[in-house]
């Protein structure tokens, strides 16, 4: 498997598992990287893997590097515009949630999740 992932410009971000199971998080440049690392894994190897989830990010201002959804850019760029991030605050959550049509508690996922994108990748966490 780490053959195949090197061949196909693949990151592990994280690791973790047991004798009986791995659990890993990867990255890759593209989606075709991604569908040849499973092609390469799936016809060279015996072991059974078993995609999660398949998240596509989308660049940030920057361009440098993938980092956040439409909608984690949208709600956090939405947030500064009207002040969510201010002291004192000048908007709140229902604020925002209004702003995008969305409900309060799908707003705070996108803040929580985008801030945590962003920052974990300029914070180097």
């Amino acid at each position: 498997m780490i053959t195949e992932l090197i061949d196909n410009e693949g990151t592990i971000l994280s690791a973790e598992g047991d004798t009986t199971m791995w659990r890993f998080e990867l990255r890759f440049p593209s989606h075709p990287d991604v569908s040849q690392f499973f092609q390469d894994v799936t016809t060279e190897s015996e072991i059974e893997i078993h995609l999660s989830s398949l998240v596509n990010e989308v660049a940030y201002q920057s361009g440098e590097e993938l980092l956040l959804t439409d909608k984690q850019r949208a709600a956090l760029e939405t947030a500064i515009e009207m002040g969510y991030f201010e002291v004192p605050r000048t908007a709140h959550l229902d604020d925002i949630a209004t702003e995008l049509g969305i409900s309060p508690s799908s707003a705070s996922a996108l803040l929580r999740r985008g801030a945590r994108q962003f920052l974990s990748f300029h914070l180097r966490v």
